[in-house]
């Protein structure tokens, strides 16, 4: 295991990055596969170790429970001021266990939910010459350039009314952590669209979840979930069980 990675894993579960380390952490595992497949190796890896300890302390805390339901019948032999000593070393044994457990126990959060399920759509073209600028340049990665081209030859045309535009508009958005602006593209993509509408909606939950709206983003999870085709079906499921 790698140690550097191990502990960038542990310290993004238990929210101790900075807003920029955090940011950095996100978008290498959005741009970089390889790594977002090695740190999903390692985070399990972290949740097993995690869940271990969770088994140790609840066998630690039975074990206090016992001790306690026994001490009556055999603190009866014991000065008042023992027993009360005691009980409070016990009590306190008890609450630095569930404090460990609470600081040790994994977070699905809003933020690391969404950067395990964020992938950059591919394959990106759409019907008309007009728009090859816009896909190539969102086919090559360079999300700001293809903002840029949608900006300056698109906004104020037809084209900005495509969906199929919306949905990679939305896309570059999202991969430049423009959550704001990707939530109004993917909106603007209607069930009309049937071919895209899915991938529309699934990344409209990812925005919300980007934006820290987690009971949101599960009405949108919901309703793929209900009526979604059956790729996205299994996706929504598997995710609102996170949540």
């Amino acid at each position: 295991m790698k140690e550097e990675l191990y502990i960038q894993i542990k310290r993004y579960y238990l929210r101790e990055m900075s807003q920029e380390e955090q940011q950095a952490f996100e978008a290498k595992i959005a741009s970089d596969s390889a790594f977002a497949q090695e740190v999903r190796t390692h985070a399990r890896m972290y949740e097993s170790i995690q869940q271990k300890g969770d088994q140790l302390l609840e066998a630690k805390l039975h074990s206090l429970g016992q001790q306690l339901l026994i001490a009556p019948s055999t603190a009866q032999l014991r000065p008042f001021s023992q027993r009360r000593n005691y009980l409070i070393a016990v009590a306190a044994a008890v609450v630095l266990l569930l404090s460990m457990l609470f600081v040790l126990a994994p977070q699905q959060d809003s933020q690391s939910l969404f950067a395990e399920n964020f992938k950059p759509l591919s394959g990106a073209r759409g019907d008309g010459a007009h728009l090859g600028p816009f896909f190539d340049a969102y086919e090559k990665e360079a999300y700001t350039e293809a903002i840029s081209i949608f900006e300056q030859n698109m906004a104020d045309s037809p084209a900005a009314l495509e969906p199929i535009v919306n949905l990679y508009l939305g896309m570059s958005y999202l991969s430049l952590d423009q959550a704001e602006n990707a939530l109004h593209a993917f909106e603007k993509v209607s069930q009309e669209s049937p071919a895209i509408y899915d991938d529309a909606q699934w990344n409209l939950a990812l925005t919300l979840l980007k934006l820290d709206q987690p009971e949101e983003a599960k009405k949108i999870l919901e309703k793929i979930a209900a009526e979604g085709q059956n790729e996205w079906q299994k996706k929504a499921s598997k995710l609102l069980d996170e949540l």
